[in-house]
């Protein structure tokens, strides 16, 4: 359960409502003590288990539930996210450690401690389904493909606004044909969501959005030039004026890795004319 939450990307913070508890047996206690209490130690090694397991942070043994409940919404609303790939190949359905240290003693981090080695099953999923999940405004930016980009509002060369993008090649899959080409496939989609102050996206509408299949094919030669400098695309998206939050996507369709990138951007109401 704890490793479909969080691959999901839910980090789960439990709160205990037993309040303080003291933590000793009393010398005299009723039969159904010792089962009480061994029963709270359970539930709290639960709790700790879930919360590491997910990246959360279990509160027990408090009674300001309100003050517990508002730190972790604190918590939880700031974060970023790290991504790596195993080197370790051998899918055993083992539990894996993760460590992250910080060069700055004295600070702590909150994040999912490890995970179950079970194989990959992406060769089953949908990579535009994937996709879209991944664009949703309230996922955190993925990183397995990194995406850098420029914004070129409407002007009198092109109605609508441009996204120039540059894709590093580092983690694409790219496989070499017999001809020496390498070639892949990459699905892209730039989605526009309302961000004008008091005016909520309507959630019955798809907000604006564009999508396309790249076929990547480059001989030896255009294969080092983009390890060097990335692959370039622009997508254009027709906007009416206002202010968006862009989410450009970018899904490996061969090993289902996944880049977003969030761009704010404000469309003005009259474009400047040469």
């Amino acid at each position: 359960m704890t490793n479909v939450i969080a691959d999901a990307r839910i980090a789960v913070y439990p709160v205990s409502v037993l309040g303080l508890d003291l933590g000793a047996l009393p010398a005299a206690r009723p039969p159904d003590t010792t089962a009480q209490y061994f029963e709270r130690g359970n539930l709290k090694s639960a709790m700790n288990d879930i919360a590491d397991q997910t990246g959360g942070h279990a509160i027990v043994g408090t009674n300001d539930l309100a003050g517990a409940m508002r730190r972790e919404l604190e918590d939880g609303a700031n974060y970023y996210t790290l991504a790596y790939q195993p080197q370790n190949k051998k899918w055993n359905k083992q539990f894996r450690n993760i460590r992250v240290e910080l060069t700055q003693k004295g600070d702590t981090l909150t994040y999912r401690r490890g995970y179950f080695a079970y194989p990959d099953n992406a060769t089953a999923a949908n990579p535009a389904q994937e996709l879209t999940a991944d664009l949703q405004p309230e996922m955190p930016e993925s990183t397995m493909l990194a995406l850098q980009s420029t914004v070129d509002l409407p002007n009198s060369q092109h109605s609508g606004v441009l996204v120039h993008a540059v894709l590093s090649a580092a983690n694409l899959d790219l496989v070499q044909g017999s001809d020496g080409h390498r070639r892949g496939e990459i699905m892209v989609r730039l989605v526009a969501f309302n961000d004008n102050p008091g005016k909520p996206q309507n959630q019955t509408d798809p907000p604006p959005q564009i999508s396309a299949v790249l076929n990547l094919d480059f001989d030896p030669a255009q294969y080092q030039a983009i390890l060097n400098n990335g692959v370039a695309f622009t997508q254009q998206l027709k906007l009416s004026p206002g202010h968006y939050r862009l989410r450009l996507g970018v899904s490996d369709m061969v090993n289902h890795r996944l880049g977003t990138l969030d761009m704010p951007v404000a469309v003005p109401t009259q474009t400047a004319r040469n």
